[in-house]
């Protein structure tokens, strides 16, 4: 077989390593790194043609050939990752994989979902989740390759790709039944540690090994036993051809993607507080009284944020009639730890069937039945609460959320990035709609004799890894349900980070709105609108060009379809003004970390996570400006400067001055007054001078303006205050009694220097800035 000929063949293998590499959460290259796969392509495309039409000419040629290679494989890697989420067992490999063990002296029965081995310490339950078989990335491969050899101008022939199919099956199965094989076999299988570092094969870019099983013997089969029969002839895409592709493609994806809502229901919604009893209370504003756990551990500044915008109650004592029912549009039940009576249950679900939209919130393991009680509303929507939790496979922490560039669900394109922190996952029919989805995840199973009900974190076989859904929407008669599967970050003391205000928002202005076109309408009619493209024979899969013309139109029409998505389910804007608190990171030393979880080598005194939180027990909204251009992308009453060691921009430094001259409000926390105040206090003209009395036993003082300030550990905290403009200037030189380390924690109740930072940040925003609400009270109490 011609060298040549035989390394056009690594062209679909680079391909796919590329998407790969580009697609695989856990990998953080760039894109230049998958480009360098594909130049690599191209050359190889290259060598492997005759170079008598001249180097330039095999130069464009093998390009358009690459770059439609890897279009076809991003389009098909797209496809496939969106059917791991309605698949996530793979029954037909499971079958073949648990005859081949029995034969190979492994005791087990495949009862159609889970492997049960037999084994010296116990049974072993297994699962055949995509991830762990490499399915994706063969089938992925297997595309390309038969694709690759139509751009070659070769026609496949029945039996070779009955053979490619089969050696290629034949290898996966290898490939992953020895890895269990030895698994089995470990002595300390049950342990801790056992078996995870043989479990690790069948994940992540382990699986890479898929592909490098299957080329060798694809090479051989082609070059040796069945060689693709060539094509008798060709024909080139006229321009008028590609333009009637092109345009049937572009239709069919806007009619596939697009969505826009055209009944507007009234806005009216209820939050339910009564079934939760003491877990995630609402009913109560989180005011400057009350301290504890639950207190912050609330839905209290949701309600209030939600009740600028819509029409909110909260059901503290009322049973669920029909009656109370009509008088709202949407019913929020979250973390229920208590069983609904039958006629109740019967009134929501009719009440949803009738038109209504309802949201279920769970959280992680079942906790307290609750996901028990919840999957009885959304379990004819064909949505399921699992009984687990979910973290990253790879480093653990929190799960976070990317909002992908194309495809993302219409209802939450607004929420670029959001963290998770103790959700469980959902199981989908396709009667359901993925609205959230989290890559590179594993499930861990519940562990009721852990009083938390989380199990310990380590690989197990019984569960699922890749692509997990955390919230997801269906169609029950007239209504719709929405499952989200972490209560823990609509509570108070995370709701205004990492855009999980935006979320709720967005996910009550989802349930507020129905479709123009019945969504089976629109998507049937795009379907059938490409089966009769392909049946007009308008597309020649051999030509590269009507390739790229299809494809070229399918993610135009993605970016078409996202931009009017966009335009047609953005939230409206409050009713009731926001009085956003934006508190700056870049630039100073600062943080805001997570209130659960752990600090890390995070010290407390640099975090400031309490103080954040203290401003909504005034009604005010906080937010995190974590870049400097971030500061005015909305329109604050005040900013918060912490402990700034580095001087900003001049250009930031204008705007600033404008912003506060113009009646904005800024606060400087610091230490001792740092020469990056000093320079920020140049540029409204005050001084910021430290300097110490001999007097005092040798403390400092800072001179702000015409004050002195005496930093103290005792008593109240100094602050300064000053006009400008149409605006005020407040500053402390008392950073750390505004850090976890000196006001505590959220959760706790504050003792009598912590209560001194607190006042001291009602003194500031009450009677110095003067922007705190005299009436806080945006939703109603149905009792």
């Amino acid at each position: 077989m011609p060298i040549r000929q035989s390394l056009s063949n690594f062209v679909p293998v680079l391909a796919t390593i590329a998407i790969m590499l580009l697609s695989t959460d856990h990998w953080y290259f760039p894109v230049w790194y998958g480009m360098s796969f594909l130049a690599a392509a191209g050359l190889a495309s290259i060598v492997s043609q005759s170079f008598s039409r001249g180097l330039l000419v095999d130069a464009l040629a093998a390009g358009i050939r690459s770059l439609s290679l890897f279009a076809v494989g991003l389009s098909i890697n797209q496809l496939l990752r969106h059917m791991e989420i309605y698949a996530p067992q793979v029954p037909l490999l499971g079958l073949a994989a648990s005859k081949v063990l029995y034969f190979g002296g492994v005791q087990c029965i495949w009862d159609g979902n889970l492997f049960h081995v037999a084994h010296p310490e116990g049974v072993i339950s297994l699962l055949l989740s995509p991830e762990k078989t490499g399915l994706r990335w063969m089938i992925l491969f297997l595309l390309l390759h038969f694709f690759y050899q139509l751009q070659l101008g070769a026609r496949l022939s029945l039996k070779y790709a009955i053979a490619v199919i089969g050696i290629a099956w034949g290898l996966l199965l290898f490939r992953f039944v020895v890895p269990f094989w030895i698994y089995f076999e470990s002595v300390d299988v049950l342990s801790l540690d056992g078996g995870d570092r043989v479990l690790a094969w069948m994940n992540g870019v382990a699986v890479t090994a898929v592909v490098f099983f299957v080329f060798p013997p694809l090479l051989l089969c082609r070059g040796l036993i069945l060689e693709p029969v060539p094509a008798t002839s060709t024909r080139s895409a006229t321009i008028r051809t590609m333009a009637l592709v092109f345009s049937c493609v572009f239709m069919a994806t806007l009619l596939l993607l697009v969505r826009i809502p055209e009944k507007e229901l009234g806005g009216r919604v209820l939050i339910d507080d009564r079934l939760g009893e003491d877990w995630e209370p609402t009913a109560r504003l989180l005011d400057r009284e009350w301290f504890g756990d639950f207190s912050t551990y609330s839905f209290s500044s949701m309600a209030e944020w939600l009740g600028r915008t819509w029409c909110v109650d909260v059901n503290v004592s009322q049973f669920y009639t029909r009656e109370l029912l009509e008088q709202y549009d949407i019913l929020v039940l979250k973390t229920p730890e208590k069983d609904l009576s039958p006629e109740e249950h019967s009134a929501i679900l009719q009440w949803t069937r009738d038109g209504g939209g309802l949201l279920l919130i769970s959280d992680h393991t079942n906790l307290f039945g609750m996901s028990t009680r919840l999957n009885k509303f959304c379990h004819d929507a064909g949505i399921r609460f699992r009984y687990d939790s979910i973290t990253p496979r790879v480093h653990g922490g929190f799960n976070i959320y990317e909002r992908p560039h194309l495809f993302s669900h219409p209802g939450v394109l607004p929420v670029k990035d959001l963290v998770f922190m103790t959700s469980c996952s959902l199981d989908l029919t396709l009667a359901a709609e993925p609205i959230l989805v989290v890559g590179d995840c594993q499930s861990e199973p519940h562990d009721y004799a852990n009083s938390s009900f989380f199990g310990t974190r380590r690989s197990y076989p019984e569960e699922r890894y890749g692509p997990t859904v955390l919230c997801a929407s269906g169609d029950l008669g007239k209504g719709k349900v929405i499952a989200f599967t972490d209560s823990t970050i609509f509570s108070s003391f995370a709701f205004f980070k990492s855009n999980r205000n935006v979320l709720a928002n967005c996910l009550i202005n989802e349930l507020n709105h129905r479709d123009v076109w019945n969504r089976t309408l629109s998507v049937g009619a795009g379907c059938i609108l490409l089966l009769l493209l392909v049946a007009s024979g308008l597309v020649r899969i051999i030509s590269n060009f009507s390739v790229c013309s299809v494809l070229g139109a399918f993610w135009l029409g993605a970016f078409i379809a996202t931009l009017i998505n966009f335009q047609f389910n953005t939230p409206p804007r409050p009713l009731v003004p926001d009085r956003e608190v934006v508190f700056l990171w870049d630039g100073g030393q600062c943080a805001f970390p997570e209130t659960l979880g752990s600090m890390g080598s995070l010290e407390a005194k640099d975090a400031f996570d309490t103080l954040f939180v203290s401003i909504q027990r005034m009604g005010l909204v906080p937010r995190v400006a974590w870049k400097y251009q971030e500061t005015f992308q909305s329109n604050p009453a005040a900013v918060v400067l912490i402990r700034p060691v580095n001087v900003p921009p001049d250009s930031y430094l204008n705007k600033m001055r404008e912003f506060v001259s113009g009646g904005g409000n800024l606060l400087v926390i610091d230490e001792i007054g740092s020469p990056a105040t000093a320079a920020i206090c140049a540029k409204f003209g005050l001084q910021c001078v430290v300097h110490s009395d001999s007097n005092d036993q040798g403390r400092f003082a800072v001179q702000f303006g015409d004050v002195n300030l005496w930093p103290t550990t005792d008593g109240p905290i100094q602050i300064a205050q000053t006009r400008y403009g149409l605006g005020r200037i407040a500053y402390s030189c008392d950073a750390t009694r505004f850090s976890r380390e000196k006001m505590g924690h959220c959760f706790a109740v504050p003792w009598e220097n912590a209560q001194q930072a607190y006042n001291s940040i009602y003194l500031i925003f009450d009677e110095i800035f003067q922007i705190s609400p005299s009436e806080r009270r945006t939703y109603g109490i149905r009792e």
